[in-house]
């Protein structure tokens, strides 16, 4: 999987092949398509394993000891996952070979859309204490904003500890609303 997705980043889906990924990953070719009896086996197999990847990313997150403010508890949090953003601005690249092929592969656009399914509900797992309704709203304005992010990160005007600060702000609004208005 680890050749697979490293070939995927550096030579996109026309560059995937199985004689690529068994020759990168030090095995036979036939070896490689025991596991994986063709390319879209391989590429939901690939799917998982980037998901998987993602989130463990945002598992590695704590808060600092000190925070007691839920304010700062989410900018912190944020400030964390707009750096993990950058770090890995290479996963725009993934996604979108993904979500290229998943129109032809309705196997890999469920996978997709679990993804981001599952990434709404850990958030909103996140935020359950500020009721259902205003988590959902939070996660679905976030979680569209880091993918983006995550690509444009390099040409905005304004720094990560300020686009922190004004996500934090906007989203602890949503959070805190009551659920009548």
């Amino acid at each position: 999987m680890e050749a697979a997705l490293a070939i995927l980043k550096t030579s996109g889906m026309e560059g995937l092949t199985m004689r690529k990924v068994a020759s990168m990953a030090g095995k036979s070719l036939n070896n490689v398509q025991h596991h994986f009896k063709n390319k879209d086996m391989l590429l939901n197999c690939l799917a998982e394993f980037y998901f998987a990847q993602c989130y463990d990313v945002v598992e590695q997150y704590t808060p600092s000891k000190q925070v007691n403010d839920p304010k700062q508890e989410l900018y912190e949090f944020i400030l964390f996952i707009l750096g993990q953003s950058e770090d890995i601005s290479d996963a725009c690249l993934v996604f979108r070979e993904l979500w290229a092929v998943s129109t032809r592969n309705d196997e890999l656009e469920d996978k997709l859309n679990q993804f981001y399914s599952s990434s709404v509900s850990r958030a909103c797992t996140f935020w359950e204490d500020y009721g259902k309704e205003n988590a959902e709203k939070a996660a679905s304005l976030f979680l569209p904003y880091i993918e983006g992010y995550s690509i444009q990160h390099k040409a905005l005007p304004v720094d990560r500890e300020n686009i922190a600060k004004l996500l934090s702000e906007t989203l602890y609004a949503l959070l805190t609303k009551p659920i009548n208005d």
